[in-house]
């Protein structure tokens, strides 16, 4: 471009490299807007989508710990005051858990983390249907039946609860690892502003310099 320049007259030359400064950094500011635009939406994105349901997640794991002591609390208790208190407590605790579970469920909008809604659904109501026997054997103050409860929690309740917790910890794997992939997407929607930023100023600058010494050639001839 610089030995187009070579080739024209001084008007045009001056003409023609303030018209190339004053487009590029149009150019420059065009994409500046719209890599801003990008970066907002998409940020805005890996906050609803990925950051704040990594909290519900982690909630919902706490909900699902507290299901599971309550019930611990429920049959092993030898009082029935206690035993109420206890059954009160693992009520709230579910209600609690599947509210924290509809909440994610609506921030799922990948095919990994709708299957694994899916397998979360399956493991709580697979835990929930032995949880419910569980309760209803040890309810109660007769030692017979609350050790028959408490065998049932070791030898079948438990692996279940392992069953829903590793998914669980499953979906907060995806969520974190999807909410890493759009911020390296950021990133690089930053450095590739960067860049272009970059050679538009060194093309400007060479412009100017190309005007600058235009100027004072003019300047020589006209004394």
């Amino acid at each position: 471009m610089l030995k187009k320049l070579d080739k024209m007259k001084i008007g045009q030359r001056l003409k023609e490299s303030f018209k190339h400064v004053i487009i590029d950094f149009m150019i420059l500011l065009i994409i500046i807007v719209i890599a801003m635009v990008y970066i907002v939406k998409d940020y805005s994105k890996v906050l609803d989508k990925y950051a704040y349901p990594q909290g519900d997640i982690a909630m919902a794991m706490n909900y699902a710990a507290e299901v599971r002591s309550s019930t611990r609390g429920t049959v092993g208790y030898d009082s029935d005051e206690y035993i109420n208190q206890m059954k009160e407590q693992h009520e709230e605790a579910i209600k609690n858990f599947d509210a924290k579970i509809e909440d994610i469920r609506t921030t799922m909008v990948t095919k990994e983390g709708k299957e694994c809604m899916s397998a979360i659904d399956k493991a709580w109501k697979e835990y929930k249907q032995i949880d419910e026997t569980v309760i209803e054997k040890g309810a109660t103050t007769d030692d017979a039946q609350s050790l028959e409860a408490q065998k049932m929690m070791f030898d079948e309740l438990a692996p279940k609860y392992e069953a829903l917790d590793k998914t669980l910890k499953n979906l907060m794997s995806i969520n974190v690892s999807k909410g890493n992939t759009e911020r390296v997407k950021i990133e690089v929607v930053l450095i590739v502003l960067i860049v272009i930023s970059y050679c538009l100023r060194n093309c400007s600058s060479l412009l100017n310099e190309a005007c600058s010494e235009d100027i004072k050639w003019y300047r020589k001839t006209i004394k």
